[in-house]
């Protein structure tokens, strides 16, 4: 910052080793140690804020702060494991009135002995303790350097006000007890603070394995604060990995549905190496995945045949979108993925809730005031659901609507669903029952995917993923075999699934599980659409598209394709020179 011409100040709270004097106690008396954060906020920070300012005679700074997070309800650091003993922990720490976690010169000295070469695991293990860090993130010669400065010291009263936020999951000032409370506050219980009220424009950074700072209590933030600048989630998940092995810049952003599901997307913007900047984009093109899927299937292929990356190349912003219950989005504010409840969803929800909260999230970020909607399968179900049950909304803010394998009405389905329809009412009764998640991804999977999709069990591997889904062979990329069958399944609700045998049955795009449900109108859509199938999909079948068609108020058109099949629209090596490049001439013409 130094370097970009900024005047960087670089402040100290009390009881840390550079702030430890007072005009009357001192640091080893127990007066001194009778602080918590509730202190620094009111007396520590803005006393240096206003030096700062008087010094440098300007009005106002821009400031920068670095955990003492405002949640720490579902921390995962080993104050966690402490859980259990809180209230005799809290209560011994809270009559101890004393330093805590000094940085003292034998600390410097153990440092020095156990962060060398023979012992650097120890250290490693130590930093991950106090505060989570990844190994391949820091410079491990200067470990004895970071174990020497950290940590600084604090009370043992600010450690207890920590516990107590753990324990609570509120933000709230330090609890002295009823009578302790009554005197400092005029009430039994300690009064919470509302972040909610902050005027600042904020900006919101966080990274996905934070230990500390977790994604559900960043996401309970996100929600009540006035983060106009912009929310930047930091990752080392497989999207990113591959997105910038290849060159371009990735970001990955979570958005809170009405609901309080935790949706994942990410972004690539680019192959520039940098980032944009919010506000200054291409035209943002949105793609959704499919049943068991999730936003990897746009990335699964070389740069050359991956839808994503060419939309990339050509100029577009591109938003990979991902809906609750897959592997990437299996978060909520209140609910665990262990409670049947999280389960409780089919696409009916994806369509109210998930893909408006992504579309809002994309167009806010962008400042645009329109985008390109691309489905697959599933995404597309989710698309004409919502659009038409919202078609104001849709006509607003989807430019263009793009099908592959398009599905409104799946009464001439031929893939597996057919197979089973006869016992669906009995499918659909235990799934509803007994089911929570259905075909999540496990580390088995991949590693099966290792084992038998590789020499001579590649055939059995072929079989398998035939099984699964619909592909022709000879489309895919035989030696990324384990790649398809590692990201075959990414998991959704047993629901989801009774709701797509349900479709089957009715011969119609039909509402949430209920006696009668409600149809959704598909003739509705107002968006532009165009419609992509395959001649040999099984899942998509030609007369359930040419009847979605004719119910299309607004179609661009509807491009058939010989010997593609279901899968292929997304792992066939076959749709580049066909589907998808008529699909960028299509979308071309609508950004004109």
């Amino acid at each position: 910052m130094a370097d970009a011409g900024y005047d960087v100040w670089l402040g100290n709270i009390r009881g840390n080793i550079y702030s430890k004097g007072h005009l009357f106690f001192s640091s080893r008396s127990k007066e001194y140690w009778s602080f918590t954060f509730d202190q620094m906020a009111e007396y520590d920070l803005p006393a240096m804020v206003e030096y700062v300012l008087h010094v440098t005679n300007h009005s106002s700074l821009d400031y920068v702060g670095h955990s003492q997070v405002a949640y720490v309800g579902h921390t995962r650091t080993i104050l966690r494991r402490l859980r259990p003993f809180f209230r005799l922990v809290n209560w011994m720490l809270k009559h101890s009135h004393n330093e805590i976690l000094a940085n003292t010169e034998g600390v410097k000295w153990v440092a020095r002995k156990i962060c060398k070469r023979k012992t650097v695991r120890i250290c490693e293990m130590l930093l991950h303790c106090l505060g989570g860090y990844e190994p391949r993130n820091v410079n491990a010669s200067r470990l004895s350097v970071y174990l020497s400065h950290y940590p600084a010291g604090t009370s043992t009263l600010n450690i207890a006000h920590f516990g107590q936020l753990i324990t609570s999951n509120r933000m709230q000032k330090f609890d002295y007890g009823p009578e302790g409370n009554l005197i400092h506050y005029n009430q039994e219980d300690p009064p919470q603070y509302h972040p909610e009220r902050s005027r600042v424009p904020t900006a919101l950074y966080w990274g996905t394995n934070d230990v500390l700072s977790v994604e559900r209590d960043v996401a309970r933030l996100i929600t009540i604060t006035r983060n106009e600048l912009g929310l930047y989630r930091y990752t080392n998940t497989e999207h990113c990995g591959i997105i910038l092995l290849h060159g371009y810049a990735c970001q990955e952003h979570s958005v809170v549905t009405k609901d309080g599901y935790i949706l994942k997307m990410q972004r690539i913007s680019g192959k520039s190496g940098r980032t944009r900047e919010k506000g200054k984009t291409g035209q943002p093109v949105f793609l959704q995945h499919g049943l068991f899927r999730s936003s990897i299937d746009w990335l699964i292929n070389r740069p050359d045949q991956s839808l994503a990356f060419l939309l990339a190349q050509a100029g577009y912003d591109v938003w990979l979108g991902n809906v609750r219950g897959n592997t990437y989005s299996k978060q909520h504010i209140s609910l665990n993925p262990t409670m049947k409840r999280f389960w409780r969803f089919t696409f009916d929800q994806m369509a109210i809730y998930d893909l408006p909260a992504m579309v809002d999230y994309v167009l806010d970020f962008t400042n645009h005031s329109s985008l390109h909607y691309v489905g697959y399968s599933q995404g597309n179900l989710i698309g004409f659901a919502c659009f038409s049950e919202a078609p104001e909304w849709a006509k607003d803010k989807i430019r263009s609507f793009h099908a592959f394998a398009p599905i409104a009405f799946l009464g001439n389905v031929k893939s597996a669903f057919a197979s089973i329809r006869p016992f669906f009412r009995l499918l659909n009764w235990m799934l509803e029952q007994f089911g929570k998640e259905f075909l999540p991804k496990r580390q088995f999977v991949r590693w099966l995917g290792a084992k038998i999709c590789s020499g001579r069990a590649a055939l059995l591997c072929k079989k398998v993923l035939l099984l699964i889904g619909d592909y022709h062979p000879k489309s895919i990329n035989a030696t990324r075999m384990p790649v398809y069958l590692a990201h075959s399944s990414d998991g959704t609700s047993t629901m989801n699934v009774a709701h797509f045998g349900q479709v089957p049955n009715k011969h119609a795009l039909v509402g949430i599980l209920q006696a009668e449900p409600p149809l959704y109108h598909p003739e509705r859509n107002p968006v532009p659409t165009a419609l992509y199938c395959g001649s040999d999909d099984l899942m998509s079948d030609e007369l359930d598209v040419k009847r979605l068609s004719e119910q299309t108020q607004n179609l661009i058109g509807l491009y058939e394709y010989e010997g593609i099949h279901h899968l292929d629209f997304t792992w066939g090596l076959n749709v580049v020179n066909t589907v998808y490049a008529q699909f960028m001439q299509v979308l071309s013409a609508q950004c004109t």
